[in-house]
């Protein structure tokens, strides 16, 4: 077994440059998110995600 020399190495982290946002949703609205969400097997919140950066997007072009 070769063996490799273990010496201590300095590790930065980027900042979690994301931020919040807490939406209402009607009962209806939210399970038909998550019934799409689940047909692509991602999440509600990312598919929600998804589609407010795409029509951002698309409005600045």
């Amino acid at each position: 077994m070769r063996r490799f020399p273990i010496r201590p190495v300095n590790v930065r982290f980027a900042q979690n440059l994301s931020q919040g946002l807490t939406i209402r949703l009607e009962s209806d609205t939210l399970e038909e998110l998550r019934s799409r969400a689940r047909r692509q097997g991602i999440g509600p919140t990312t598919l929600a995600c998804m589609w407010i950066v795409d029509r951002l997007r698309r409005e600045l072009d």
